[in-house]
């Protein structure tokens, strides 16, 4: 419906992620378990979201069942930021690099922060629907790590209209990652708040 206008991410957290005899699989990470304690997503029950980190009727927590209503806010905004990630595996080194690349299109004077998360699709495992169990589930858009953390890093205080920041990461590959299913997703953040301004993702370039 929404075509790539949205970038998910499907965090694990709380009770229900805790590994068992039936659900082996662990996708608790340290970024997904310092924002669920930030904005108490799993205190309110699960499956719940946040929708760029704002609050929408009140609240940071949103249901799935207003998910669309709040996404739908946002599509008459006009960006403030360009994203841009670029990415390539080394298989000596078992590395991952990614360069990424913010462009303002608007003056602030606020602290920005950028971040970057791994994420990796076509995960298959058993998942609990409701009172049924699918044991081939396939898990998208899995969050496996901040690079820099939950928040990110800050950027800068203060910019004008075409102002250009760059960055290079250097991340070590995880063992249980299938390098082939790994993407990237990275934003911008108001610091104060932690508002997400703008996000893009990018698969993991492999030659």
């Amino acid at each position: 419906l929404y075509c790539d206008h949205i970038i998910p991410i499907g965090i694990h957290v709380g009770y229900f992620a805790e590994p068992s005899d039936d659900f082996p699989a662990d996708y608790r990470t340290e970024t997904g378990e310092a924002l669920d304690d930030h904005f108490s997503v799993s205190n309110q029950g699960l499956p719940n979201g946040l929708i760029n980190r704002t609050e929408y009727d009140g609240n940071y927590v949103v249901g799935r069942d207003n998910w669309a209503a709040a996404v739908n806010l946002y599509f008459s905004l006009i960006p403030d930021f360009n994203i841009k990630i670029e990415s390539e595996y080394n298989e000596e080194t078992d590395e991952i690099t990614a360069d990424l690349t913010v462009e303002t299109y608007s003056q602030f004077d606020f602290e920005i922060n950028w971040g970057l998360y791994i994420v990796e699709d076509s995960i298959i495992s058993p998942q609990k629907d409701g009172s049924d169990t699918i044991p081939d589930y396939v898990h998208m858009h899995v969050l496996r790590k901040g690079v820099n953390g939950p928040f990110g890093e800050t950027i800068a205080s203060l910019g004008q209209n075409g102002d250009t920041f760059e960055k290079s990461f250097t991340i070590a590959v995880d063992d249980e990652w299938d390098i082939h299913n790994i993407g990237f997703v990275a934003f911008v953040s108001r610091k104060s708040t932690n508002e997400i301004i703008q996000a893009e993702s990018e698969h993991l370039h492999i030659e």
